[in-house]
């Protein structure tokens, strides 16, 4: 048994404790959260919504009025720019599966087409930048949404200012709301963007949000040392730029960015010789926990497992050893990122908190053909959850690992 926790010092990740405010501390009490939580969302932009009746909007000024469609303008022929791909069309997932009990509909929002557009004399607005037209409308897809996101978008309630940068060139960007969350939204929906790269002029630039050191390894294994622009500036002027679409809604079916993120960063995998095969991703201090991590631990020791904590590797590491993994067992989480370097045929056991059920990792298996299965956990307020040995057990024989 080899146990990999404790081999090397932790590189900085994305993903940080829940905040522990009054809010929170209701999620024990089902109801009273629930209705918390709504009253607070209606509540809490209503200064906003009056400001956005009363007041005008123009690129540099006031909240937006809309949203406009990137790919309609393109169809139309008004709007430079090429649709590279029409959509994905998911395969169907039976109802018993982790993607459709999750009720996230995170298999039917395809087809999702794939393209840029260019926009001279662009204005990026809010903290996810979002390209803004003459009319105070944001382009749509820069907000993960086909029509437009008006709920949890932050560039739809930020009050526009006039530009803190100007920039000349050529410019894309790859900010948004979800490029710095984690390990897993920062290759899959934000890095992704950057395979129309070649459509654009060689000396394209590229907006990126604050780095923290691992992020950057992905931008200088493409090559990019030196183009990109880090920067927390909430109003962008840009003299030409090239907007590159997510290639799907966050968390869902995306055989695209899977294929490119594959074709790119498998073969920068490092030469560690023998690596386990059969690992339990632990997992400490983080938001979703199990109560009995230690039982869960020693389980695995007692049959050979390798335990690791995929963050204490170097990225090239993590594709090492994933790719060469036979069985992946692990609590819901960005470390389960780590299936897109897996092989065929591996092994993956998810173990899933009832009161926070999402399918993403399913169908990256579903995607590479590995054979996925889940163990659905009751969870308490925080998502901790107690994993059952005997079922455990079970699972692990049927899966043949």
């Amino acid at each position: 048994m080899l146990d990999l926790s404790r081999t090397v010092t932790r590189f900085p990740m994305a993903e940080i404790k829940r905040r522990t405010h009054a809010l929170h501390l209701l999620r024990r009490f089902p109801f009273l959260f629930s209705t918390a939580r709504a009253i607070y969302r209606a509540a809490r932009h209503v200064p906003q919504q009056v400001l956005r009746r009363l007041l005008p909007s123009t690129p540099t000024f006031g909240l937006p009025r809309g949203f406009y469609s990137g790919v309609e303008q393109l169809r139309s022929g008004t709007r430079e720019g090429r649709i590279v791909l029409e959509g994905q069309n998911p395969p169907a997932f039976g109802e018993q599966s982790l993607v459709r009990r999750s009720g996230l509909n995170q298999d039917r929002n395809q087809p999702w087409p794939i393209f840029w557009l260019r926009e001279q004399n662009a204005h990026l607005t809010g903290p996810t930048l979002c390209p803004r037209d003459a009319q105070g409308r944001l382009l749509a897809e820069s907000t993960f949404s086909p029509v437009g996101n008006r709920g949890d978008e932050p560039a739809w309630w930020h009050f526009a200012s006039p530009p803190q940068l100007r920039l000349t060139g050529n410019v894309t960007s790859i900010v948004s709301r979800w490029s710095t969350q984690n390990y897993w939204h920062w290759p899959m929906d934000a890095i992704s963007r950057l395979a129309l790269l070649p459509e654009f002029p060689a000396d394209t630039r590229i907006l990126v949000p604050p780095l923290l050191p691992w992020m950057t390894w992905f931008l200088r294994e493409m090559g990019l040392e030196g183009r990109w622009i880090e920067t927390s500036a909430t109003s962008i002027s840009v003299e030409n730029y090239f907007f590159t679409v997510p290639s799907s809604m966050t968390g869902c079916y995306n055989p695209f960015a899977i294929r490119f993120l594959r074709d790119t960063f498998l073969p920068k995998q490092t030469s560690l010789g023998a690596t386990p095969r059969r690992l339990y991703l632990i997992r400490e201090g983080l938001t979703r926990a199990l109560h009995n991590e230690g039982e869960v631990r020693e389980f695995f020791r007692r049959r050979g497992w390798a335990l690791l904590a995929p963050e204490t590797r170097t990225i090239p590491e993590q594709i090492e050893i994933f790719a060469h993994a036979e069985g992946v067992v692990a609590l819901h989480g960005s470390a389960l990122a780590n299936l897109l370097w897996c092989s065929p045929g591996c092994r993956v056991l998810e173990f899933a908190p009832d009161n926070f059920l999402a399918g993403p990792f399913e169908i990256v298996a579903r995607i590479l053909d590995l054979r996925h299965d889940f163990m659905i956990c009751p969870g308490d307020h925080r998502t901790h959850i107690h994993v059952d040995l005997a079922g455990l057990e079970r699972k692990l024989t049927a899966l043949g690992v």
